[in-house]
């Protein structure tokens, strides 16, 4: 999502910042006395920029695509149009603190096991153009054709830290601020992966149409921990996948997130991180998908009783610049790489358990992707969020997103602290529920974990 697609619950509601360490590093021991475990999460979630719940419901009730449906369609896409489908599923979490004198964090760590699977297509409008209203109104033009399609799947073993540095001001001594610097090493093991590092597919129409020319540069790259099969011999009965294939992997690599928070006052906190960063090196079961080349149609040839001449001729070389090359090579697929900054401000403190927290808090975060790939996105998202805290056993509010894949988000969380057992629900998207032609996408989040 044009939003980098992150969980924004976890970084507004303050009993699951500890799993917010995976957007923020440096949240890594917020609301936790001596540590924390959760044994599992779940995050899932569908975006898109072009598509309405409400126009989805349209076509359902006709049954089929009209004119009139089809003509709104194209004159509500966007010139760059992207979906996205992922999930995140943290499997073992645990987190804990290495306090100094007097019982104050010092030193923070986390340690735990992760899935996670992002997918994105990304087709601009000129596709659908040429779908639905051929290719004259193209004439003399070069128009760019290029879908793109990425996947990617992967396990992952990580390793966070952080530290907390009082920071003094040598005008007056009495005024602090605290630096907490924070780091998240991971160890990931792909388990499947489709990687398009570029696909461009031009055509030009000549002005009186006689003849059309398709230049392509694309490369497809997939890889899986079964034997991956070709498009034309792929069956799902032939490639069972089994626990010990996943473990082992078609890929091995490493990723990095770095982020620091600095607190101002006790109620004023700003985050920033750079996350993802890293890659996968896929060396099993690989296919790569290569074309670089320049095709012109020129249609059929006819004689004099009005009968097609050369039409095999013109079908097979159709076939040759459709057909691309293979081959079985590894390669290397980066991750999503993204910056975020985040800022919050709390009102009235108080303390609990010896956990500091604040009644109401306020949030603003800000994500940035560096292209359009995966759960990342040029276009910005900017995320609002308010949380209220009931003696931090109850924490519920709501936060609203603008930018990013769905242009507009609304979602709400709800968590409860019951002894050391503690559960939540979530969602950053819950439009759909509330009006069809502003939702474009949904996600949701459950978490549970032991806190002492």
């Amino acid at each position: 999502m044009a939003n980098a697609q992150i969980n924004f619950s976890t970084l507004n509601d303050p009993l699951w910042k500890n799993m917010g360490a995976t957007s923020l590093p440096s949240l890594l021991s917020s609301d936790m006395h001596k540590g924390e475990i959760d044994p599992f999460s779940m995050y899932g979630g569908i975006s898109n920029n072009f598509l309405s719940v409400n126009q989805l419901q349209q076509f359902s009730e006709s049954g089929n695509l009209s004119n009139d449906y089809l003509d709104h369609l194209l004159l509500k896409a966007n010139n760059q149009n992207v979906l996205w489908v992922g999930a995140d599923i943290p499997v073992l979490n645990i987190f804990f603190n290495v306090n100094k004198k007097k019982h104050k964090p010092f030193l923070s760590f986390g340690v735990g096991i992760r899935e996670k699977a992002d997918f994105n297509f990304n087709f601009n409008k000129n596709i659908l153009s040429l779908l639905y209203q051929g290719n004259k109104q193209f004439a003399d033009q070069t128009v760019n054709l290029s879908p793109e399609i990425n996947f990617l799947m992967y396990n992952e073993i990580f390793v966070s830290a952080a530290a907390q540095f009082t920071l003094h001001n040598k005008l007056d001594k009495r005024k602090t601020m605290i630096l907490k610097p924070a780091i998240r090493l991971r160890y990931l093991t792909g388990i499947a992966s489709l990687y398009m590092p570029h696909a461009d597919i031009d055509m030009f129409t000549q002005a009186q149409g006689k003849y059309i020319d398709f230049t392509s540069n694309f490369e497809a790259n997939m890889s899986t921990v079964i034997d991956t099969p070709t498009f034309k011999d792929f069956s799902m009965q032939s490639n069972s996948l089994n626990f010990q294939q996943m473990m082992k992997g078609a890929g091995k690599g490493f990723g990095t997130d770095i982020g620091a928070t600095l607190v101002v006052k006790k109620n004023i906190q700003i985050h920033v991180a750079l996350v993802d960063i890293g890659s996968i090196r896929f060396t099993k079961n690989t296919i790569n998908y290569t074309k670089d080349t320049t095709y012109r149609y020129e249609g059929y040839k006819l004689n004099t009783l009005g009968e097609s001449q050369d039409s095999t001729l013109s079908f097979s070389d159709i076939e040759t610049w459709i057909h691309p090359d293979i081959s079985y090579n590894a390669y290397t697929m980066p991750l999503g790489t993204k910056m975020i900054w985040s800022a919050s401000y709390g009102i009235h403190p108080k303390v609990r358990k010896k956990v500091s927290y604040d009644v109401h808090t306020f949030f603003a975060t800000y994500v940035q992707g560096f292209r359009n790939y995966l759960s990342t996105t040029k276009r910005p998202a900017l995320n609002i969020g308010y949380n209220y805290s009931f003696h931090n056993a109850i924490n519920t509010g709501a936060n609203i997103t603008l930018g990013g894949l769905n242009k507009v988000m609304g979602g709400a969380h709800l968590s409860l602290r019951l002894g050391v057992f503690k559960i939540g629900l979530a969602s950053n998207n819950l439009l759909p529920l509330l009006t069809t032609k502003a939702g474009h996408g949904s996600d949701f989040n459950f978490a549970m974990g032991f806190y002492f």
